[in-house]
């Protein structure tokens, strides 16, 4: 795809959970468009701004 990815892991309810961090992003445009690529691959997203 192109993106930069990061891999978190996390216990959550003593289950270990691994989180794909991609970007950053400077446009909404560029962060949609990776969203729509990931939606047709069956993977939810959720964006998380940083301030």
């Amino acid at each position: 795809m192109g993106a930069e990815a990061r891999i978190q892991q996390v216990m959550l309810q003593d289950k270990v959970w691994y989180r794909v961090r991609l970007g950053p992003y400077h446009k909404m445009d560029d962060v949609n468009h990776m969203r729509a690529d990931l939606a047709k691959q069956g993977i939810d997203a959720n964006v998380v701004r940083r301030d």
